[in-house]
């Protein structure tokens, strides 16, 4: 007879097995929708709008702030509903709220240590708001992007005032584009509810934590930028699930090394502001349409591996279960007794008296 324990080895290494093949099916997935064109435009007709009046204006510098404004223009769902533009305006001020945040934090000489909780902070908040309430995309992607980046140039307070202008601005504009492309191309679209996940508290903490590892080790090894670091601890949490962390991270390694070598040749060519402003245009669409067809979350939200391995164990505990001799249960006949229904009995008053002649009544004459 096989011992119990002999079989636990492997399981664990199908199940590793398991993880690691769905993790390559979902680094590869691409599932693209009805909308991914439309948000993908709308991302790059803000930006060209932004940017390029930033660069007619010779302010370009605070394009930093004004892309995380557009970010609004991303929620809300790929396809234009009736209360979208809340959804956008919720987040807009959200991302506005980050941009000043960061930019505050700015103004300290220790902001590199200084941002490190305050990212960890929103990393935190921004999972569990995404969680509890559905966002779309999901995750603390933007909202930790906006405040790490805001957060690594120096300033002062006026200049919080201009970076909350700026973001407000371009939000503004981006939550315009979404109802001027609901009033332009209607499309019968109504927004599914998700059903809530389990563990959220549990979800932002672990996002938590690997932030402020993340951005401990990167600014502790002084090697710049350290909200890098702390960006890239965040995306794989976008998802859940092992295989779909570990294909984030992959996708998110493979991202940086692409976009180092994009970089290296823009910086090549040597192009004007405006060619700087349509280049960026040009690769924020083609991202966001990319990551549209990527963040899309499966049907029933679960992991594939946890379904493929409850769909090879259900017909196995079936069969045992078929197999196992059922016990007897002794109480089983006394409940069905006890449980069965009694009529009432009939009260004493109404009961047929006794046929004996004393108790007869008298006969009339």
């Amino acid at each position: 007879m096989t011992e119990p324990a002999a079989s636990h080895p492997r399981d664990r290494r199908s199940r590793i097995g398991g993880v690691l093949r769905d993790a390559g099916r979902e680094l590869v997935r691409f599932h693209p929708s009805v909308g991914d064109w439309r948000v993908a435009a709308r991302a790059g007709l803000a930006m060209l709008l932004v940017l390029g009046g930033l660069a007619l204006a010779g302010r370009l510098d605070l394009g930093l702030y004004a892309s995380f404004g557009i970010f609004a223009s991303l929620y809300g769902g790929r396809l234009p509903s009736a209360g979208r533009w809340r959804i956008q305006v919720r987040h807009g001020l959200l991302l506005t709220g980050a941009v000043v945040l960061g930019a505050a934090v700015g103004t300290s000489d220790a902001r590199a240590w200084l941002a490190i909780p305050v990212v960890t902070a929103v990393a935190a908040l921004g999972s569990w708001l995404s969680d509890r309430q559905g966002w779309s995309p999901p995750g603390a992607l933007f909202p930790v992007f906006a405040v790490g980046a805001s957060a690594t140039v120096p300033g002062d307070w006026p200049g919080v005032g201009v970076a909350a202008l700026v973001a407000a601005g371009a939000a503004t504009l981006s939550v315009l584009l979404g109802v001027l492309e609901q009033a332009l191309l209607p499309a019968a679209h109504q927004p599914r509810s998700r059903p809530r996940p389990a563990g959220i508290g549990r979800h932002a903490a672990t996002t938590a934590i690997a932030v402020a590892l993340a951005g401990a080790i990167a600014t502790a090894a002084q090697i710049g930028h350290p909200y890098w670091a702390m960006l890239a601890a965040v995306v794989p949490f976008v998802g859940r699930g092992v295989a779909v962390q570990l294909a984030r991270g992959a996708h998110r390694i493979l991202g940086t090394c692409l976009g180092i070598v994009v970089a290296a040749l823009l910086l090549l060519l040597e192009l004007p502001p405006l060619g700087v402003v349509l280049a960026v245009v040009l690769l924020q669409a083609a991202a966001e349409a990319r990551r549209g067809a990527q963040l899309r979350p499966r049907a029933g939200g679960r992991d594939a591996a946890r379904a493929r391995a409850r769909a090879r164990l259900e017909p196995r505990a079936r069969a045992a279960a078929a197999r196992r001799p059922r016990a007897r249960d002794p109480h089983r006949r006394r409940g069905r007794r006890r449980g069965r229904r009694r009529l009432p009995s009939r009260p004493p008053a109404l009961t047929r008296p006794s046929a004996s002649p004393l108790s007869a009544p008298p006969r009339r004459s």
